[in-house]
């Protein structure tokens, strides 16, 4: 079984330590951004892990969504400026779109935790 150091380092910190047992501690979650600007999705094929979050930012002067086209999720119009953020759904590929320019596809693929 293969440690990180931090669960290393977790579990040499707490080993003194009467009544204590070690746990090795979960992955921390990575935050991944996708600017939307110029009417496209920055980057348009995105690869992230089951715990990942993603947040789109809408740098376009124009309001966009984030539109799974199987319905896994659909943000609210983003302005300017306007934020939206998804924990990773289940594993797979996900295409999506924005809502009100269908032209604009991108992917989001979801890997299972390593």
């Amino acid at each position: 079984m293969r440690r990180s150091a931090l669960g290393v380092a977790l579990a040499i910190t707490t080993l003194g330590c009467a009544g204590h047992r070690v746990r090795s501690a979960a992955p921390a979650r990575q935050v991944i951004t996708v600017h939307i600007t110029g009417f496209t999705f920055v980057p348009a094929d995105v690869s992230v892990s089951a715990r990942d979050s993603i947040i789109w930012v809408n740098d376009d002067a124009f309001a966009h969504t984030s539109t799974a086209d199987n319905g896994a999720w659909a943000s609210a119009e983003l302005a300017k400026g306007g934020r939206f953020a998804l924990t990773a759904p289940a594993p797979g590929r996900y295409t999506y779109h924005c809502a009100a320019h269908p032209g604009m596809k991108a992917v989001l693929e979801v890997r299972l935790e390593e």
